[in-house]
């Protein structure tokens, strides 16, 4: 079983895919939250710690992806990268 610090970074690691995928870049995400300011949104992206539940959730909002399906791809990130 995963550590919550390896479930952290595979999240993170998780947004930031999913942020790519559809919009490109976190810089062209940036300007359409309103959370959380641009800059804080890299630094929470680009750190080891998960931002704040309220910035996460918005951000998914913006990826038409729940928590648990976020969730779900984390965990087969983590199955996958363990075999």
């Amino acid at each position: 079983m995963p550590t919550i610090d390896e479930r952290t970074a595979a999240a993170l690691k998780r947004l930031r895919v999913e942020i790519d995928a559809k919009y490109g870049s976190v810089t062209a995400l940036a300007p359409m939250m309103t959370t959380v300011k641009k800059h804080a949104l890299l630094d929470n992206l680009n750190g080891t710690s998960m931002p704040k539940f309220n910035v996460v959730m918005e951000i998914l909002d913006h990826l038409e992806l729940s928590y648990d399906e976020l969730m779900r791809r984390v965990d087969a990130d983590l199955r996958s990268s363990a075999e």
